[in-house]
């Protein structure tokens, strides 16, 4: 792999008179700069591996997409250098139509990236390296079949986003600050974080495979499901959430929230099956249920034996289905009784367990 150098004339992309030797870049090759480099007209989309924006300090015409797809490598980068240089046109950094397992590295120095950054790469398996925190100021665009693993360090995205998708090994903080518009956000794993913007949030669905950290009290989400069918999991809260919907449905592998903080949210449902789906609330925390409770055949504990969690039910809570419940170590004193229908309460309080023996009798006359 080559580093093509942009020479003191410059000029478009794919002419050889633009770089020093005289040889234009191919799919394996890099573009950098020096102190004198003249301006870059990215006017054609062909295939490079990266590109290094160091010691530019001339003017960047896009009026195509800068486009990242080393077909022999699988490397690819974008390093931002330390600012100095103008971006005009339509400025765009598409890594695209990328192969299984390709990876690339992200290097802002600090410099926000004021264009779009499209990752339309390979459907899974796609290591994007986050070598500083990156300002994503530009739309961030991601078609929604596209499993973005971002590795260290944050992520933000500050500018418009309207589709995402986050893979499992997701290790880096993923922060929304900007226009943020996703209809269903799966998050596979790592820490989501939200810290201002406009951002609305039709269905967030968290598939762990470990921890999913959330931090995201302030944002619009309308319905949380859990969709894990394989592993427990554990969702640690870093602030309270506000859910309309909130929806386990994690088969019998359980599912814990943990976290100094709990959830708030209008309807609790626990899916309706044979087997007992096991809900985990931590230890001295109060989660708070204001509509409409619905769980089937579940057990409810706390994190720690003998340490009780806190599940309040507001005042006027509509106690649609609560049937062959398994409670353990948990105070509903805070709102209305729980009342359980054929299932059991150890060292709960305000439960009241309903059997055929106690529910009221209605006479009749034959």
């Amino acid at each position: 792999m080559a580093v093509v150098i942009v020479n003191n004339t410059g000029g478009s992309i794919t002419s050889g008179t633009t770089y020093v030797g005289g040889v234009a870049p191919t799919s394996i090759d890099s573009i950098a700069f020096t102190p004198t480099s003249g301006n870059l007209i990215v006017d054609a989309l062909i295939n490079i591996s990266g590109i290094d924006f160091t010691n530019c300090v001339s003017v960047i015409n896009f009026t195509q997409p800068l486009n990242l797809n080393n077909t022999v490598g699988h490397t690819h980068f974008v390093n931002l250098g330390t600012g100095g240089y103008t971006l005009s046109g339509t400025p765009e950094i598409k890594y695209a139509d990328t192969f299984l397992g390709t990876a690339i590295s992200l290097t802002s120095n600090g410099i926000p990236w004021n264009g779009i950054l499209n990752l339309s790469c390979s459907t899974t398996n796609n290591n994007i390296t986050l070598v500083d925190d990156w300002n994503q100021n530009g739309e961030l665009i991601s078609p929604s079949t596209i499993q973005c693993k971002f590795l260290g360090n944050t992520f933000n995205i500050n500018g418009i986003c309207n589709a995402l998708r986050i893979s499992v090994d997701n290790t880096s903080i993923i922060n929304l600050n900007g226009n943020i518009n996703l209809t269903g956000f799966l998050f596979y794993g790592g820490h989501l974080k939200y810290t201002g913007g406009i951002c609305n949030i039709d269905t967030l669905s968290v598939v762990p495979t470990s921890t999913v950290i959330l931090d995201i009290a302030g944002v619009t989400i309308n319905n949380l499901v859990n969709i894990s069918s394989s592993v427990a999991v554990s969702i640690q809260l870093n602030s309270v959430p506000i859910f309309p919907e909130l929806r386990v449905s994690s088969s019998s592998f359980p599912i814990s929230f943990i976290g100094d903080y709990g959830f708030i949210a209008d309807l609790l449902f626990i899916g309706r099956t044979t087997f007992n789906r096991q809900l985990i609330l931590n230890s001295n925390v109060e989660y708070v249920v204001n509509d409409t409770i619905d769980i089937t055949n579940a057990s409810i504990s706390s994190y720690t034996p003998g340490v009780k969690s806190k599940l309040t039910l507001g005042q006027n809570i509509n106690q649609k289905r609560l049937t062959n419940i398994d409670a353990t170590d948990i105070d509903s004193s805070g709102g209305r009784r729980v009342n359980n229908f054929f299932g059991t309460a150890t060292n709960c309080d305000n439960w009241r367990i309903w059997t055929d023996c106690t529910l009221p009798q209605v006479s009749s006359t034959f």
